[in-house]
């Protein structure tokens, strides 16, 4: 057989091939490292939420009632103003979110859910107003067409102390133009 220059090329390709191959396949026999097996881990104990308790059967623990619903402002930016009562005096009454819509059933483009949290002590009184911005501005307000002369209702949902949900709703006149 005659052995040409790119042969003798590809032979040392090869060669060199398969030494990188042993090499990483191989433990190396200058350094022998006793194995030792893998240290014995305990069982991590799984984290298991604190049940939720059922909550309870039937109407909420806390009586809510609307004192005073007025709107604010100008048909542009309405800015609500909502007195609530807790009249049952055994649970708080937290307010989870207040949607407003057009009283008289006149389709409205835009229903509007104010997600507002609010707690009504048992036995207490609490008026929701929206919170100023840094620029005296009310940080929640609607408005509605300037041709409708009708009323603006608001339905008012929260839950007692133990979840139990409840709604009451008010309706509340337009202010004059």
């Amino acid at each position: 057989m005659k052995v040409t220059r790119e042969s003798k090329w590809q032979a040392g390709y090869v060669l060199l091939l398969c030494a990188a191959v042993a090499a990483t396949s191989c433990e190396s026999p200058t350094s022998p490292t006793p194995r030792t097996p893998p240290a014995a881990t305990e069982p991590v104990p799984a984290v298991v939420p604190a049940p939720v308790p059922p909550v309870p059967p039937g109407p909420p623990a806390a009586i809510l009632t609307v004192e005073e619903f007025v709107l604010d402002g100008v048909l542009a930016e309405l800015v609500p103003r909502i007195r609530l009562a807790e009249s049952g005096g055994l649970s708080d009454a937290l307010v989870r979110n207040i949607a407003f819509n057009l009283a008289d059933g006149t389709p409205w483009p835009h229903p509007l859910t104010w997600g507002v949290t609010w707690r009504v002590g048992a036995g207490a009184a609490a008026v929701i107003t929206p919170e100023k911005s840094p620029y005296g501005d009310p940080d929640f307000n609607f408005s509605v067409d300037a041709n409708y002369g009708g009323k603006i209702s608001a339905v008012i949902a929260f839950t007692d102390d133990q979840g139990r949900r409840g709604t009451v709703s008010a309706v509340a006149t337009l202010p004059p133009r």
